[in-house]
């Protein structure tokens, strides 16, 4: 009487386990899995954007905020709303970012927030992701 695996068993589980690495192998090298992970390509140029304080409305201060971006991927981005700290803002103008290239979008709020506080930026584009910077508001 032997006592292991049958011959059958073992190739079955080495075909397997070949088939297993291939695929691991072709998503690496293929590229086939980046459809499936949210990788941003969009990103905001800081050192490049500014929000200062243009006037006062009520009690309130008017700031307005000019973002730069950059599209570092390989697929055309459309930038569709934009949010200062969790409070949705209107664009000036929806921007279309292609592939390697830079723009702008402008828009202004209310805010109790004064010159030389820290206000918190997120842009939304349209493949569902989110890019977040945060701003010092320069005075006017």
């Amino acid at each position: 009487m032997k006592k292991g695996v049958s011959v059958v068993i073992a190739v079955v589980i080495l075909v397997a386990v070949c088939v297993a690495i291939s695929v691991a192998l072709a998503g690496w090298v293929f590229g086939l899995f980046s459809s499936y992970t949210r990788t941003q390509a969009v990103t905001i140029l800081a050192s490049e954007s500014s929000c200062k304080v243009v006037g006062v409305s009520g009690s309130l201060n008017v700031i307005s905020c000019t973002l730069i971006l950059e599209n570092k991927g390989s697929k055309q981005a459309v930038i569709v709303n934009a949010q200062e700290d969790n409070t949705a803002v209107s664009l000036s103008s929806s921007l279309t970012l292609q592939p390697g290239s830079l723009g702008a979008v402008s828009f202004s709020f209310t805010s109790a927030l004064g010159a030389e506080q820290t206000v918190t930026i997120t842009v939304g584009v349209d493949n569902g992701a989110t890019v977040t910077t945060s701003l010092v508001i320069s005075p006017s």
